[in-house]
């Protein structure tokens, strides 16, 4: 398992949220997969834009010593030699990527990944159309939740708000553990009494915590 993931999340933790969609699904015919990814977002831009920043401080710096630009072509191209590394390093924490990737952008890749997501973990071909995701993009410290055809018809999008709020909790807490398992439990409630289990419920998807880039 990679290191971002168990930053974020233990082997042990991952296997709490995997019983949790278990026990949910005993009360509903409904099929949850919780799911969390790295990033959605396009980030190629940000160690550009700290690397500019960079070069405006050198000369800003340069400006309130002298009062105008007073340093050679050899120290401005040695600063910029050594900005380079810095600027990639930088650009690969989460909180420098979320700082320079506009709000709205974060949204709209989060929305359109989990979208894109939920046709991949092939939620889309439950019997019922009772398929649920329950997604957070890590960077962005978004969630998303996205139900399939039945569901929606029945129950309107502002029906998951609370769902919402207990996955970005979890991980802006790093306690993603504890906030999926409140939300997968929150989430079961709710189907139970639209969607309750029938005596023939197959279990369609696979009980799994699914993890990406």
């Amino acid at each position: 398992m990679e290191k971002w993931v168990l930053d974020q999340i233990s082997s042990f933790d991952i296997k709490k949220v995997e019983k949790s969609v278990k026990e949910a699904e005993l009360k509903t015919s409904g099929e949850i997969v919780p799911m969390i990814v790295k990033s959605s977002s396009t980030v190629g831009h940000v160690p550009i834009v700290i690397f500019l920043i960079a070069l405006l401080f050198y000369f800003m710096i340069d400006l309130a010593q002298f009062g105008y630009f007073e340093s050679s072509t050899l120290n401005f191209l040695i600063w910029a030699i050594l900005c380079l590394p810095v600027s990639r390093l930088l650009a690969e924490l989460s909180l420098v990527q979320r700082l320079l990737v506009n709000q709205m952008d974060q949204r709209d890749q989060v929305e359109l990944r989990a979208e894109v997501e939920f046709y991949e973990a092939n939620l889309k071909n439950t019997e019922g159309s009772t398929g649920i995701l329950l997604f957070v993009s890590l960077m962005e410290r978004k969630a998303v939740v996205l139900a399939d055809e039945a569901i929606a018809k029945q129950l309107p999008s502002e029906t998951w708000n609370e769902v919402v709020l207990l996955l970005v909790d979890g991980a802006r807490k790093k306690s993603l553990s504890q906030g999926f398992c409140m939300a997968i439990d929150r989430c079961g409630n709710i189907l139970a009494e639209h969607f309750p289990i029938d005596p023939n419920d197959n279990n369609e998807l696979p009980n799994t915590f699914i993890i990406k880039e």
